[in-house]
């Protein structure tokens, strides 16, 4: 079954919103799904619960189409090596520096699908 990974290199940056957001949509598409998150971090007994209650979400990880876990913030070194071949989304927010999310994101090679920027202020959204 396909992965998908949500990292970021700093806590709260929306990971949990994105992997609801994700499952959603592939609940409206008519996929099976199961979202997961790794141990670590403050939040990771809350974000399991959360997943635990989501509508339409597989039994297990092995009935799902595609399983999206969510990494604790930080080095996704021991992540990566549990879920060899999946593909992987950082997600960051304004307040990380370009320089500091390509360096994080580097680490990922062709694994990585892309980067999703969280929480941009209108004011700067019009900008870009």
């Amino acid at each position: 079954m396909p992965a998908l990974l949500l990292v970021s290199p700093q806590p709260l940056a929306g990971k949990t919103t994105l992997a609801a957001a994700l499952a959603q949509k592939m609940r409206a598409a008519g996929k099976s799904f199961a979202c997961a998150r790794l141990d670590g971090g403050d939040n990771a007994a809350a974000d399991s619960d959360f997943y635990a209650g989501l509508a339409g979400r597989a039994r297990d990880a092995e009935s799902a189409g595609v399983l999206i876990v969510e990494a604790p913030a930080g080095d996704p070194t021991t992540a990566l090596a549990a879920y060899k071949g999946a593909r992987v989304i950082a997600v960051t927010t304004p307040e990380s520096a370009a320089g500091d999310v390509a360096e994080y994101c580097g680490a990922f090679g062709a694994s990585l699908a892309g980067v999703v920027l969280n929480r941009v202020p209108p004011r700067r959204s019009a900008s870009l």
